[in-house]
């Protein structure tokens, strides 16, 4: 039995050293520091923001007491009120659509009251950084809206935007320098500029601190129980 906790410590401690950011744990930690959060934000959507609060970190979203909740590892809204929740996806689970769609809805009962006007929500982005390409067209960002099925000229203007990164997907230069440089360190490690730099120093920092490396065990032990 104490062989096999020994084991256990062993096998975990060497996964911890091997995580990049591109597992979700990590990714998490790393965008708890503000500014960094800001400019990868930045860097995919191609725009300035001004500035960004946390909605939750890493917590729970829980609408009704049995309901299907949802941990977001990226949960902020900016200074006009746009919210945004940012995930790092692995693996393909074929469900990501859906679970889109699941996290919009989340995020917008989370914003209105009872009683308010439907006017009040304000715009949500869902985004998912892949390690693969979920479409399979070798894009490296696809961004849908809403729009009319019989002119796509007309978009729905709901406020919805859901984006899908594939960081596996070659360099699309029309998509901009920053947006390359993160997909290219998320997918390689490869430090090409200031964000990957930054990206890189935030990710030695975290497989540093003890604290999250004992969080990481505790949440690992788990899902193995769980699992059993």
């Amino acid at each position: 039995m104490e062989q096999d906790v020994r084991n256990l410590v062993q096998e975990l401690e060497a996964r911890w050293k091997s995580l990049t950011i591109a597992n979700d744990f990590v990714f998490g930690k790393v965008m708890l520091d503000e500014d960094l959060c800001k400019e990868v934000l930045e860097a995919i959507l191609a725009t300035d923001i001004e500035r960004i609060e946390y909605v939750g970190r890493q917590d729970a979203i829980d609408v009704t007491e049995d309901g299907h909740g949802v941990r977001l590892d990226v949960y902020v809204r900016d200074d006009r009120g746009t919210v945004y929740s940012v995930e790092m996806q692995a693996t393909d689970t074929h469900e990501l659509p859906q679970r889109s769609r699941y996290y919009h809805a989340m995020l917008a009962l989370s914003q209105i009251g009872k009683g308010a006007p439907y006017r009040s929500l304000r715009d949500s982005y869902v985004i998912f950084i892949c390690g693969f390409d979920l479409f399979g067209l070798g894009r490296r960002v696809y961004s849908f809206q809403s729009r009319c099925e019989d002119d796509p000229n007309l978009c729905l203007n709901d406020g919805v935007h859901t984006i899908f990164l594939a960081a596996t997907s070659p360099t699309e230069p029309q998509e901009g320098p920053r947006v390359n440089e993160l997909l290219d360190y998320i997918s390689s490690r490869k430090v090409t500029g200031e964000l990957s730099s930054r990206l890189n120093e935030a990710v030695e920092h975290v497989l540093d601190n003890r604290k999250w490396r004992l969080e990481f065990m505790m949440q690992a032990v788990h899902s193995l129980r769980t699992r059993r």
